[in-house]
């Protein structure tokens, strides 16, 4: 009696041995365990996620599920937005404050982190636009005054 089963890994069917199928799905099971190890490793800390979401005072309970999709979310925009950094970025494969400032100012998507990751400035340009406001908000005033 020969163990034999079709298998479709292409467009035509396959006959394979019984064994060779216990390899290749072995193998592909060590595959995934190795790709799991080196997902984990960039995963960010569950207990860290936990409190950050006890944090807010809407929150009465949370679900085991529902902190590690709130986990596997932030991995995913945290890598979104290290990549565009990275597309965008004049140094190469190293990543600055800059890069990251740059994205969070020209990307619509990332409006709502200005005020966590502002670009810098120096005290000269803040100084420049104090004294512009300060000027434009005067001639305002006198225009009122009228």
């Amino acid at each position: 009696m020969c163990m034999c089963r079709a298998y479709y890994f292409s467009a035509r069917p396959t006959v394979v041995h019984y064994s060779q199928v216990n390899t290749i799905l072995l193998k592909t099971e060590m595959e995934e365990r190795s790709s799991a190890h080196k997902r984990k490793a960039c995963a960010l800390p569950l207990t860290r996620v936990k409190t950050i979401m006890r944090s807010s005072p809407d929150v009465s309970s949370i679900s085991p599920e529902a902190i590690a999709l709130t986990a596997h979310s932030a991995k995913l925009f945290i890598s979104q937005l290290v990549g565009d950094s990275l597309d965008e970025s004049h140094s190469g494969d190293q990543l600055e404050y800059k890069d990251l400032a740059h994205v969070v100012a020209t990307h619509k998507r990332m409006a709502f982190l200005q005020d966590i990751l502002p670009q810098k400035m120096t005290v000269r340009d803040f100084d420049r636009l104090v004294t512009e406001y300060e000027k434009q908000h005067k001639s305002v005033g006198r225009d009122h005054k009228h």
